[in-house]
C-alpha cells in the first residue's frame, strides 16, 4: 500500500473528495474563530482595529514601563559604585594605553610622543592588552590624553593616522 500525505486525494482509508464514497459534509453551524473571538463583535461595528503592538483584549499601558527592582541592600547604593568600578576600569586601560603609546612611539618635531594606528593594532602585546582598542582610544581622546585626525579608526583603512599623546 501507498502512503500519501494528509492533503493528497486519497488521504487516509480510501476516501476521495470531502466526504466518504459521495456523500456530502453537513454545513458548519458553529462559528469560525474570527466570529468566536472576544470583541469580534465590536471590531465588525466600526469599533476600529487595534492598532499595531496594543491587543484588543486590554488597554494599552499609560506612561513608561516600570523599572526592576534594585538589589537586596540600603535602595541605590549599588549602582554609583558599579558606576566607579566602570570608570576606573577605563582609566586604568588609559593608562595601560598611554604606556603603549610610549613604547611605541618617537617623539615627533612638537615633542609629542605619536605613533601609527597600524603600528599599535599590530602589536602583539596591545593585541592581548586591550580588548577593545578603538573604544579604549576613543575613551583618552574624549578625556584629553591622546588625539588623532577623525573620529573612528579601522584597521587597513587607518593605519598611517598618527595619535599623539598629549600628557605625558
Amino acid at each position: 500500500r501507498q502512503c500519501r500525505g494528509k492533503n493528497s486525494p486519497t488521504a487516509g482509508h480510501g476516501q476521495r473528495g470531502p466526504g466518504r464514497a459521495g456523500q456530502q459534509r453537513p454545513a458548519r453551524t458553529e462559528p469560525t474563530w474570527p466570529e468566536r473571538r472576544p470583541g469580534a463583535a465590536e471590531l465588525r461595528a466600526g469599533g476600529g482595529a487595534a492598532r499595531r503592538g496594543q491587543s484588543h483584549l486590554r488597554p494599552p499601558l499609560a506612561g513608561p514601563r516600570p523599572r526592576p527592582p534594585l538589589p537586596r541592600g540600603s535602595a541605590g547604593s549599588e549602582r554609583p559604585q558599579q558606576r566607579q568600578r566602570i570608570t576606573m576600569n577605563v582609566e586604568h586601560e588609559i593608562s595601560l594605553l598611554v604606556e603603549e603609546i610610549r613604547r611605541l612611539g618617537a617623539k615627533n618635531a612638537d615633542g609629542q610622543v605619536s605613533v601609527k594606528f597600524g603600528v599599535l593594532f599590530a602589536d602583539e602585546k596591545c593585541a592581548n592588552l586591550f580588548e577593545a582598542l578603538v573604544g579604549t582610544l576613543k575613551a583618552a581622546k574624549r578625556r584629553k590624553i591622546v588625539t588623532y585626525q577623525g573620529e573612528l579608526l579601522l584597521q587597513g583603512v587607518h593605519d598611517n593616522v598618527d595619535i599623539m599623546l598629549l600628557q605625558d
